[in-house]
């Protein structure tokens, strides 16, 4: 898969280390110094990358038991 807006990329390799990076959106910009937020995951693994950041989870409706 091309990695477009709709699909955008947010971790990265780096020096054997994968990095977490966002672009801060407008409407809080003015609270950083930077456009971009850059974390590192302190891993070289790309199974734990998926793990630490992981895809959005959907919240399940509890059951009425």
């Amino acid at each position: 898969m091309r990695h477009t807006q709709k699909h955008p990329q947010h971790r990265y390799l780096k020096r054997d280390v994968y990095y977490f990076s966002r672009v801060v959106p407008r409407d809080i910009k003015h609270h950083y110094i930077k456009a971009r937020i850059i974390q590192s995951l302190k891993t070289k693994s790309a199974h734990h990358t998926g793990v630490m950041v992981g895809p959005k989870r959907r919240d399940k409706k509890p059951t009425g038991d």
